[in-house]
This record gives C-alpha cells, sequence and structure tokens, in this order.
C-alpha cells in the first residue's frame, strides 16, 4: 500500500519534494492491522531479526511484561519470560517504552494538525481527549524525554546497521514541534527561567561511569536528567541504557563524544571528571543494570542477604571525609529503615560483570523487587530452570535514596558552577 501523507512531508527536509516519498507500511505480524506512519518510521531496533509490530501491541507487549509471573495450565504461577524480542528472544539494546513513546509522540502530532493543509489546530478545535493528551506531553519531563528518546534511537539504530528512515537522519523532528506551546520548541518551555533551561541542558560526564567517550551529546543530555530527576524509575532506566551503550561500544560501535582537534581532549575531559568527584564524590553503589548469566545453586556466583537498610548513601573509601562535610546539611536519609535484599557476593561470571558487595537488589527483569533474598534466590532457580540458555537483568541502587542523592549533588554542582 503506497501512499503520501501530510506528517510524512512534514518530516522531510526542507529541500526534498513531498511528492516523491511513498512508503509501503504494510500489516503488523500479530494483530494484521495496517501499520501507522510511526510504526513504519520508528521500528523496534532489533539487531537480530528486525522484527516490527505495531503500537498498539507494543503497547499490550510492554503491559504484559510488567508481571513477573504468569499462571500456567495447572494454576500454578511460573516465571515469565521478560521483554526481549518475539521472533528472535533479542535484548532490545533500549527500553521499548521510549520507542512507543516515540510513536505515541508522533501519533498524536498528526492528530493535532489539519489533515489537509498541515496548518496547527486551535486548542478550541481539539477534542477533549486530544487536548488533554497535548498538554500532558508538554509537561516539562515529557518533551525532554522524547527529545532524549529520539537522539537515542538514532544511536541504536545505526550501531546496529539498521535501516534509519531518511526522514529521520535530522537533528531534530519538525512535526513534533505542534506538541509544543506556539511551536516554540528551541528556545525553552513556557513559564521556565533562563536559569531553569540551561540547568536542564547541563551535562554532568561524572555520572557516566567510564562510558562518556562512547556517547553522542543527546546521548549525555538524555542520561544527564534521568540520573539526577530524583526519580528511582528514571535510574533503572537509566542504568539499563548505559548496559546497552556498553555493550556497543564493546562492540565496537561508539558515537564520538567530541570532535575537538585537540587530540589531549579526552585527557582533559578525564581530569576535569576527576577533580570534580574529588570536590563533590558520587555515591559507592551507584546504580547499574546487568545481565545475569544462567547458573545453578551449586554454582554460587551469586550470594544474596536480607538487610534493614536506612538509606544511608555510603561515600567512596577515600573520600568519607569530604563526602560527610559536603553533604550533610543538604542530603538527609529517610529516618526509618526498610528491609532491602543486598549483594552479599559475586564470583564467576557475575563477578565479572561489575556487581559489588553491598549492591542493592532494585530490579529484577526490568520489574521492581520487593520481596526477600530468599524469593529472589527462587525466583532465580525457576526461571534458569525454564529457561536455561537465557539471561536474566538484574537492576541494584535504582532506589529513591540513591535517586534523591544525586539530585542533590547535581543541584550544588550546577549552585558552585562545577559541571
Amino acid at each position: 500500500l503506497n501512499k503520501t501523507t501530510g506528517l510524512l512531508d512534514s518530516l522531510l527536509p526542507c529541500n526534498t519534494a513531498p511528492a516523491t516519498l511513498t512508503m509501503s507500511f504494510g500489516d503488523c505480524p500479530i494483530c494484521l492491522e495496517e501499520f501507522k506512519e510511526a510504526d513504519a518510521l520508528f521500528k523496534l531496533p532489533c539487531h537480530t531479526c528486525g522484527y516490527n509490530f505495531c503500537v498498539n501491541c507494543l503497547g499490550d507487549f510492554i503491559k504484559s511484561s510488567k508481571d513477573d509471573f504468569q499462571e500456567a495450565s495447572d494454576g500454578s504461577r511460573q516465571v515469565k519470560v521478560q521483554v526481549n524480542c518475539p521472533q528472535c528472544r533479542g535484548k532490545y539494546p533500549m527500553d521499548i517504552a521510549e520507542v512507543a513513546a516515540l510513536r505515541n509522540a508522533l501519533i498524536l502530532a498528526e492528530a493535532l494538525v489539519h489533515k489537509s493543509t498541515g496548518e496547527r489546530l486551535a486548542d478550541s478545535d481539539l477534542s477533549a481527549t486530544r487536548l488533554a493528551k497535548k498538554r500532558d506531553f508538554q509537561n516539562y519531563g515529557e518533551t525532554k524525554s522524547i527529545q532524549g528518546a529520539f537522539g537515542l534511537y538514532k544511536k541504536v539504530m545505526n550501531d546496529g546497521n539498521l535501516d534509519l528512515p531518511e526522514s529521520l537522519k535530522v537533528e531534530r523532528l519538525p512535526a513534533f514541534d505542534v506538541l509544543y506551546n506556539d511551536g516554540e520548541s528551541n528556545d525553552g518551555e513556557p513559564g521556565q527561567s533562563s536559569q531553569d533551561v540551561v540547568r536542564e541542558e547541563t551535562i554532568d560526564d561524572s555520572l557516566f561511569q567510564g562510558l562518556g567517550e562512547s556517547m553522542g551529546k543527546d546521548e549525555k543530555l538524555f542520561l544527564t536528567q534521568l540520573l539526577t530527576s530524583g526519580k528511582a524509575e528514571k535510574l533503572a532506566q537509566a542504568a539499563m541504557i548505559m548496559n546497552g551503550i556498553l555493550k556497543l561500544s564493546m562492540a565496537g560501535h561508539t558515537m564520538a563524544a567530541n570532535n575537538s582537534a585537540d587530540p589531549n581532549m579526552h585527557i582533559k575531559i578525564a581530569e576535569r571528571i576527576a577533580k570534580v568527584k574529588k570536590q563533590f564524590p558520587t555515591a559507592n553503589h551507584m546504580p547499574g543494570y546487568f545481565m545475569i548469566p544462567p547458573f545453578d545453586r551449586t554454582q554460587k556466583f551469586l550470594s544474596l542477604e536480607d538487610s534493614q537498610w536506612d538509606g544511608k548513601i555510603i561515600p567512596p573509601a577515600q573520600s568519607s571525609r569530604v563526602f560527610d562535610a559536603i553533604y550533610r546539611r543538604n542530603y538527609q536519609p529517610i529516618s526509618s529503615t526498610r528491609p532491602v535484599v543486598l549483594v552479599k557476593g559475586v564470583r564467576g561470571p557475575v563477578g565479572r560483570l561489575g556487581l559489588r558487595r553491598g549492591d542493592v537488589v532494585t530490579h529484577v527483569n526490568d520489574m521492581e523487587w520487593n520481596g526477600t533474598a530468599a524469593e529472589l534466590k527462587e525466583y532465580l532457580r525457576q526461571h534458569f530452570a525454564k529457561h536455561p540458555n537465557d539471561e536474566l537483568s538484574m537492576t541494584v541502587n535504582a532506589n529513591e535514596e540513591t535517586a534523591e542523592f544525586l539530585k542533590v549533588r547535581s543541584n550544588m554542582l550546577f549552585l558552585a558552577n562545577r559541571i
């Protein structure tokens, strides 16, 4: 089915003739409904098979993955395989919820313009549902998240040698402009002070755990926003993204972080990061995302224990005195303790991943973990017994306390003009 639409025309660079663009969208292999333009433009980034399905099925897929267990035919609840490509079972290199967000943003953008003229519809001409969705999108966090997700999506597609439509090979999508108040997305959000805009566009290289040279500016901005948001779920998202960047880097797919002609620029950046971390230490246990390889309990590659945690952020060993002096008045841990699962020890292939003794387990298979150490051990046993060839994801230190600490640290850095 060949189509030429006003939305796709708006995505083209201005020097491209709209009449020449035709796309065969095809049908979703799951529900057999016709693909929307957004489904065809923002394909799922599977580096192995390129399998793609529509935004509605994608939403159902993401929703179903939020249940750690599924009911078997005998009525028992069994471990369910989490979000991998349903065709080849490959691990997606980015959070597919971000792909869904990009598609939904593009679909919303199409609904906010006149189909024949392409002109922006006045709010008075929108239905209550569309107006509510527009207002929700114009929320500060939504607009910045979409910008960051777009940059990350392009990197993931390029690094995987996947087909990226020409209309997406731009710095920003013109079609998204209709989602901003008055279309003025380049100069910051309405209601923000100039200080707020500068603050949001700040990059903190000291947060990237040595991966900064494998990222472009878009990725750095997006990850800085996530890691300093003060929200635990954003830390988990950032940890997963950085794990994907690490894998791409190890495979030789990197994006130059700077285009400077100075051959010593990377040394200067490293020295600046070291100086910042010395004056404003990070937490000893930073958010991390790890793919745990299959093992049985007799191998004891991963030891876990229950603990009562008071939310205290542990500083790096060499920075204890500075850490306490800087943050004592600005970060206060929660007053009451709560049960958590700690990493007690690692060895073998699990030990080589980067997990550390004292890490707090916060997510398993991309879902928040609130159980005990014994329950987690049983979860691992069931998963690897049923899926002996499948890895399992584990996120650590993506909790409210670490999120609040990193937010406080970011504010102090900004005020001190150290970033």
